[in-house]
């Protein structure tokens, strides 16, 4: 699975993991967003994974989580590795829901797609297989 660039989820709204829940993975991502030269566009802070994975299926955004997330996805939301300067201690994903039709949203999908048409000849898929 192709990883996707840290700089291009710059603009797109993120769906952050509270600090005061779990302060690791949250000064993580702001770790990672930093080592990219860029901040995340935080607009609701999460309480647990679950409450993340249900923002991401209501389309409200991304959320950086880690890797065990891919074995209770929704089925409407997909996730990738992401692309980091250097490896996360925490393997995190980027999550997010596949028939979202907003916009910003639209674009990020795009910039997955973009990124693995150069690389990878393997479509996006969720996790049934679509």
């Amino acid at each position: 699975m192709k990883r996707i660039p840290v700089k291009s989820l710059a603009d797109l709204p993120f769906l952050e993991v509270a600090h005061d829940v779990a302060p690791a993975l949250h000064d993580k991502a702001k770790e990672i967003a930093a080592e990219a030269g860029v901040q995340f566009n935080a607009i609701l802070p999460a309480n647990n994974v679950l409450m993340s994975l249900n923002e991401i299926a209501a389309g409200l955004g991304f959320s950086l989580l880690p890797d065990y997330v891919c074995q209770i996805l929704p089925a409407n939301v997909v996730a990738r590795p992401l692309e980091c300067d250097s490896e996360p201690d925490l393997p995190l994903l980027a999550a997010y829901r596949i028939d979202e039709k907003l916009p910003y949203i639209a674009r990020f999908v795009a910039l997955f797609a973009e990124q693995l048409a150069d690389h990878d000849p393997m479509p996006l898929m969720d996790t049934a297989g679509r």
